[in-house]
C-alpha cells in the first residue's frame, strides 16, 4: 500500500518534510559521489589506529539525529522518502 493521499485537506504546505527530503537526499548525494569514500578515507584521522586511544561512542541524541542520513542503496532512501 502506498501513501498517494487521504481525505483530509491539508491546511498549509509542509514545509517541514519537504526541508527533511531535500536534506536527505542532499547528504545521500554527497555521500554518493563517486571516489568520495576514498577522499574521506585518506583524509580522516583514525586515533584508535595511531595511539590505541578510542573515543567514547557518540550521545544517544547525537546518533539519534545523524542515524536520519544514513541510507544504504538508492531502494532504501526512496521508500524512506516516500512514507515520510
Amino acid at each position: 500500500m502506498l501513501p498517494l493521499s487521504d481525505g483530509i485537506p491539508a491546511r498549509s504546505f509542509p514545509f517541514v518534510n519537504v526541508a527533511l527530503i531535500v536534506a536527505n537526499f542532499c547528504v545521500w548525494i554527497f555521500y554518493e559521489l563517486p571516489n568520495l569514500g576514498s577522499a574521506v578515507y585518506h583524509a580522516s584521522f583514525y586515533p584508535c589506529a595511531v595511539n590505541a586511544t578510542c573515543h567514547a561512542p557518540e550521545p544517544w541524541g547525537v546518533s539519534w539525529f545523524t542515524a536520519m542520513f544514513m541510507h544504504g542503496s538508492w531502494d532504501h532512501i526512496l521508500g524512506n522518502m516516500l512514507f515520510l
